[in-house]
């Protein structure tokens, strides 16, 4: 018996290191494990951290985007009111000399006359709202007084309710139903207008654009971006639904006009 202990001893020994190598191999292994866990948990941040960036520029670059349209917008609504109201200067002059006894019929026609062509120019540079009616019904005004079927006085305080429905465009957005050129072709549609300084049109179930302008002519453009084509219906259907108040994302038909 005395001569077995150090075989014992030795046995103990040899399993007592080999629980040792099994732990160390078991922890290493669990190191590993923990590490490829870290980088793949690293990797993932930083795609996550990537793509923050990513929506953080975007939102940057949306909101500079807005910021030149809203310039825009406000730039055309002033221009339009100033035009306006130069207009009613014109007009508000010519009824002032209306009053004054010594101021004969003749007198006041040529005043009458260069006011009506003011108007014309304007429409013609305004947004392509139902030009064609809007210019007959100056047109009228201006046969008549040029035919003397119009006392010049009474041709004034129609121009000034000419004027005043012109003002009343810039104000109020709506649905209305007009021809439009598109491709040398005139065709009836919808069209969504946004005071005087934006309009929209549906030509068909599907088919929706925007009015642009270049450096000569207003033009009828088809929208193919989806973003921008739900942006237009999404306009149709809220003025539809008589909701004309509240904000809008819709396409920048000003800035893009330029580069046509």
């Amino acid at each position: 018996m005395k001569q077995m202990k150090p075989v014992f001893s030795a046995a103990l020994l040899g399993l007592s290191l080999s629980l040792g190598a099994v732990s160390a191999y078991a922890e290493n292994a669990q190191i590993e494990d923990m590490a490829g866990d870290l980088i793949k948990l690293r990797g993932e941040v930083e795609e996550l951290q990537a793509k923050i960036d990513n929506k953080k520029e975007t939102h940057k670059n949306r909101m500079a985007s807005l910021a030149v349209q809203r310039t825009d917008l406000e730039t055309q609504l002033q221009r339009n009111s100033m035009e306006l109201k130069q207009l009613k200067t014109s007009i508000k002059e010519a009824q002032q000399r209306t009053a004054q006894d010594s101021i004969q019929g003749k007198d006041l026609k040529p005043l009458v006359m260069q006011s009506i062509a003011q108007i014309k120019q304007y429409i013609a540079k305004s947004l392509p709202f139902k030009t064609v009616e809007r210019l007959t019904q100056l047109s009228e005004i201006e046969d008549q007084v040029q035919l003397d079927l119009l006392p010049p006085h009474k041709a004034v305080n129609r121009l000034w309710a000419f004027v005043d429905d012109e003002i009343r465009l810039t104000k109020e957005s709506g649905i209305y139903r007009q021809p439009i050129k598109m491709d040398g072709k005139e065709i009836l549609a919808d069209v969504a207008r946004v005071g005087m300084v934006l309009m929209y049109f549906q030509n068909g179930e599907n088919s929706f654009g925007k009015v642009v302008k270049n450096e000569q002519d207003w033009l009828f453009v088809n929208v193919h971006d989806t973003k921008e084509r739900e942006q237009i219906i999404g306009l149709f259907d809220s003025l539809k639904k008589q909701i004309r108040t509240g904000q809008f994302t819709l396409p920048n038909s000003l800035s893009q006009a330029e580069a046509l």
